[in-house]
């Protein structure tokens, strides 16, 4: 979970607080102003103390959490009740969706025109995980056996492929990736680099008209008690927004 904190040197009028699974997607949301930062991921959910300890000595009365995983929800609306600060949940599901919200913070704005306006942000991503599979398995009627890379779209598994690239350039495909106007591939510590940038390069030739970026995400793989988790440990990530693309791994 992560805080984002506009304005280093000065009282902010507003401050957001986040979740992250990994040390290269936390330098993404420090850059952007964050300035609490809480580990998460599937199997590190932070307690409702560690939240709050994340923004409860921060220079404002305003916070903003951004939980970046569904898990965390719950527990973040919790921290918000048991602290005198005036403190938004953004509910955010992904990472994804935590980078197009903190994109419309701002600073010294109304904190609940703000708040609506991150919300809104929402609205505008979609999320895509690719993973490989830990055991065989029929979920979302996609037959996979264990060994196989497979591609989450929204949380939802929608293929099985036989190599990282084909899932990533389907996944892409299956949700409209020419519709939106940036492909940003987040990718994990267990991922060569060099595999990166072949593929970055191969969604460049296929969506000419979209502008691609990679940013190092440093995710561990992780297992999880979810039925998908049990499954699946975690391999890339893929995320997209309307006006932004975002492909993750």
């Amino acid at each position: 979970m992560k805080a984002s904190h506009p304005g280093a040197h000065r009282a902010r009028s507003n401050c957001s607080d986040c979740s992250i699974p990994g040390p290269g997607i936390s330098r993404v949301f420090a850059s952007l102003g964050v300035a609490g930062i809480v580990e998460g991921g599937q199997t590190m959910n932070p307690s409702t103390q560690e939240i709050i300890h994340a923004f409860e000595n921060l220079s404002t009365d305003k916070v903003i959490l951004l939980p970046n995983n569904k898990n965390i929800i719950l527990t973040a609306q919790a921290a918000a009740e048991l602290t005198v600060k005036k403190v938004a949940v953004i509910p955010s599901r992904s990472v994804p969706q935590g980078l197009a919200a903190i994109m419309r913070l701002i600073p010294d704005g109304d904190f609940n025109n703000v708040v609506t306006e991150m919300n809104d942000a929402l609205e505008d991503v979609e999320t895509g995980e690719i993973t490989i599979a830990t055991r065989s398995v029929e979920i979302d009627n996609v037959q996979v056996q264990e060994g196989e890379i497979i591609a989450l779209h929204n949380g939802k598994l929608i293929l099985a492929a036989a190599s990282l690239e084909e899932a990533c350039l389907e996944l892409l495909k299956a949700a409209h990736a020419d519709h939106f106007e940036l492909i940003t591939m987040f990718y994990g510590d267990n991922i060569p680099k060099a595999e990166v940038f072949r593929i970055a390069d191969k969604v460049r030739a296929i969506y000419p008209a979209q502008e691609v970026e990679v940013q190092e995400g440093c995710n561990r793989i992780i297992n999880s008690s979810s039925p998908l988790s049990k499954a699946f440990h975690n391999y890339t990530h893929t995320s997209l927004q309307r006006k932004e693309f975002g492909v993750s791994g």
